[in-house]
C-alpha cells in the first residue's frame, strides 16, 4: 500500500513539473537577426508580448545600415512587441563613392559609383590628341579600363593623352579613325588602340588632306566610309588589303592624282583591273582611278554594272566605250567628267541613273540604244555643249525630236538638250507633260512657249534657266496661263514660276494670287518683291538662291500656310510694310 502511494505521488510531481515547463516555454519567443551579408548578430529570447531590445547596428563592407524589417515592414523597437518567433532582416544602402578624373580633355564617365554598379570607362576627348587610357596612378603605370563591381572607396583616376594627327573614336569594342591635320603627308593607321582594334576609316575621314602622299592601312580595318579620301589630291596609289569587306560610295572623290587602286588578291569582296576598283567577280566597276592619264577607256566585257559615281571627277578622260555586257549605269556615274566628249553606249544597257552625266561640260551628244527601259530622273545637268540626245528608233520607251528626249509616244518632254544654241523653243503640240528639270541649265534659251495640249508641268522645270525672260502659254490651255511672261495656274491664283532671266529689279505679286509654288523664284535677280495679303500659301524654297532680295509683306507676321523653308536663303523680310 505504501509503495502504491509513493508511485502515485511521484507521478503527480512529474505531471506538475511538465506543466511548469510548458508554461515556461509559452512565456518566451525567439528573435533571430538576418544581417543579409553583414556581420553576425546572435539570436535572443524575449518574453512573449514584450519589447525587443534594439541590437547594435550591423556592419557590411560597401554599405551603410538603414533599418531592420519584419516581413518587409520596418520594425520600430520603441512601439512594437514580440508575439511569436521572429526573424528581423537588415536593410542596407550602398555607399556612394566619388571619382575624381585628372585629364586634359572631356569625357562622359560617371563621377560616383557604388559597390553594386561597376562600369566601363569611356575615352576622354582632347582636340588634336589621341587618348591613351585611364590609370590608377599619375605616373601612368597602372592602367584601369573599368570600375569593377565590388570596388569600394573614393578614387582618383588619371587620363593620358598624346598629340597626334589622328582622331580615334571608340565605338563599343572597336575604334574609328579620321584625321584632323590637313597638312599631313604620310600616315600609318594603328591596328590597335588601347587594346581594341581599329576597324573603320570614318566617313570624310581624311577629306581635304591635300598633301597626303602615302597611307598604310592595317589588316584590322574592315570598312572604309564614304568620301573618306575626298580631295586627297596628292595621293597617287592606295592598296585595299584582304580584310576590307565594305567600301562605301565615292571614297576617292576629287583624288586628282590617284592613278592606281590596288586590291590584295586574297580579298573576298573586291578586285583590281589595271588599277581600277571592281567587285570580286569583276561584274561591277566601282571606281575608275580619277588620276589616270589616259584619255580613252573601254569598260571590260565582264562588267554588268557601272556603279554610282564610278567616273566622278575623272578630268582627263574624253572617250568612253560601254559594251553590251553592261545593263546599268549608276547615278552620277560620269559626274564632273569635264573633258568627256563622247560616250559610246552599246545595246544592252537597260537603266541610266539620275544625273548620270552631271557637269559633263564638253559632252556634245548622247545616244540612247534600243535596250534602255528606264532613265531615272534628270539625265543631264550643266552639260553646256550637249546639242543632241539621240534615241534608237527601236527603243520602246523613249524617242527624240530634233535632238531632245521624249517618251516613246512623244506625249512627255523629258529633257531639252541644254547645249542647243537656239534662243526660243516651242513645245510640240503632242506634249501633255513636261518632266521635272526638263529645261535644266538651258543657257541659250530666252523664251519657252507652252501649247494648249500640256496638262502637267512638273516642279523645277526651269531650274537654272538664267536667261529665260518669258514663259508663254497658249490661251487655249485649260491648266496654265501667263502674265507678263511668268507662269501661273489657269485661274491665276497660283504663281508657279517667275521667269528667272527677267531684267527687272522689283516685282509685285498680283493681288489675286493666293499661292506661290515651290521654287517659284529660285535664282531670280530681283532686289525687291512685294507680297499682298491675299497670299495664304508659299511653297518650299520659293526664294532659294535669291542673293540680293528684300521681301516686303502686307501681312503682320508669317501666315501659318507658308512652308517653314519658304525663305531658306534668309532674305530680309519687312512685315506689315505699309505701316512702317
Amino acid at each position: 500500500m505504501k509503495r502504491t502511494i509513493l508511485l502515485f505521488s511521484v507521478a503527480i510531481l512529474c505531471l506538475l513539473f511538465c506543466l511548469g515547463l510548458v508554461s515556461c516555454e509559452d512565456k518566451y519567443v525567439t528573435i533571430k537577426f538576418n544581417t543579409m551579408g553583414g556581420n553576425t548578430i546572435e539570436s535572443i529570447q524575449v518574453e512573449k508580448g514584450g519589447k525587443i531590445p534594439k541590437p547594435s547596428d550591423p556592419e557590411k563592407l560597401g554599405y551603410s545600415f538603414d533599418k531592420w524589417c519584419y516581413e518587409g515592414v520596418e520594425w520600430v523597437f520603441v512601439g512594437y512587441v514580440a508575439t511569436e518567433d521572429m526573424t528581423l532582416e537588415a536593410k542596407w544602402t550602398p555607399i556612394e563613392y566619388t571619382i575624381e578624373y585628372v585629364c586634359e580633355g572631356t569625357h562622359s564617365n560617371k563621377t560616383s559609383y557604388t559597390v553594386e554598379n561597376g562600369f566601363e570607362l569611356s575615352d576622354a576627348i582632347r582636340e588634336k590628341h589621341i587618348f591613351l587610357g585611364w590609370y590608377e596612378d599619375k605616373e601612368y603605370t597602372k592602367p584601369i579600363a573599368k570600375i569593377e563591381k565590388g570596388t569600394m572607396g573614393s578614387l582618383t583616376i588619371y587620363g593620358k593623352t598624346q598629340k597626334s594627327p589622328l582622331v580615334l573614336v571608340r565605338d563599343g569594342d572597336e575604334y574609328t579613325v579620321s584625321c584632323w591635320d590637313k597638312n599631313i603627308t604620310s600616315v600609318e593607321i594603328p591596328s590597335k588602340h588601347n587594346g581594341r582594334p581599329v576597324t573603320t576609316i570614318d566617313i570624310y575621314g581624311f577629306e581635304g588632306c591635300t598633301r597626303l602622299e602615302s597611307i598604310t592601312i592595317p589588316n584590322s580595318v574592315t570598312k572604309i566610309g564614304g568620301l573618306a579620301f575626298k580631295d586627297c589630291t596628292s595621293l597617287e596609289s592606295i592598296t585595299i588589303h584582304s580584310s576590307i569587306t565594305k567600301i562605301s560610295g565615292n571614297v576617292f572623290k576629287n583624288c586628282a592624282n590617284l592613278e592606281r587602286i590596288e586590291v590584295d588578291e586574297e580579298n573576298k569582296n573586291y578586285s583590281s583591273i589595271d588599277g581600277n576598283l571592281y567587285s570580286k567577280d569583276e561584274k561591277t566597276l566601282i571606281q575608275y582611278a580619277p588620276g589616270k592619264k589616259e584619255t580613252s577607256f573601254t569598260v571590260p566585257n565582264s562588267v554588268t554594272i557601272i556603279d554610282n559615281r564610278a567616273f566622278e571627277s575623272c578630268a582627263r578622260i574624253k572617250f568612253i566605250t560601254i559594251p553590251s555586257s553592261v545593263t546599268a549605269i549608276g547615278e552620277g556615274a560620269f559626274f564632273y567628267c569635264e573633258s568627256l566628249i563622247s560616250v559610246g553606249i552599246e545595246n544592252g544597257v537597260k537603266t541610266i541613273g539620275n544625273r548620270a552625266f552631271y557637269y559633263c561640260t564638253n559632252l556634245k551628244i548622247i545616244t540612247i540604244p534600243s535596250s534602255v527601259t528606264a532613265i531615272e530622273g534628270n539625265l543631264i545637268h550643266d552639260c553646256a555643249r550637249l546639242e543632241r540626245i539621240e534615241v534608237d528608233e527601236e527603243n520602246k520607251n523613249y524617242s527624240s525630236i530634233d535632238g531632245n528626249l521624249y517618251s516613246k509616244d512623244k506625249k512627255t518632254l523629258i529633257q531639252y538638250a541644254s547645249g542647243k544654241k537656239e534662243t526660243s523653243f516651242i513645245v510640240p503640240n503632242c506634249v501633255t507633260t513636261i518632266e521635272n528639270s526638263a529645261f535644266d541649265f538651258c543657257l541659250s534659251l530666252t523664251s519657252v512657249t507652252i501649247p494648249s495640249s500640256v496638262t502637267k508641268i512638273a516642279e523645277e522645270v526651269f531650274e537654272d534657266c538664267i536667261y529665260v525672260e518669258r514663259i508663254e502659254v497658249d490661251k487655249e490651255n485649260k491648266n496654265y496661263s501667263s502674265i507678263d511672261g511668268n507662269l501661273y495656274s489657269k485661274d491665276q491664283k497660283t504663281l508657279i514660276r517667275y521667269a528667272e532671266g527677267k531684267k527687272e529689279t522689283s516685282f509685285t505679286i498680283p493681288s489675286g494670287v493666293t499661292k506661290i509654288g515651290d521654287c517659284a523664284f529660285v535664282g531670280c535677280a530681283l532686289v525687291s518683291i512685294t507680297i499682298p495679303n491675299s497670299v495664304k500659301s508659299i511653297g518650299y524654297e520659293a526664294f532659294s538662291h535669291c542673293a540680293n532680295l528684300t521681301i516686303y509683306c502686307e501681312a503682320e507676321s508669317q501666315p501659318s500656310g507658308w512652308n517653314s523653308y519658304w525663305n531658306d536663303s534668309n532674305c530680309p523680310v519687312v512685315w506689315d510694310y505699309k505701316n512702317k
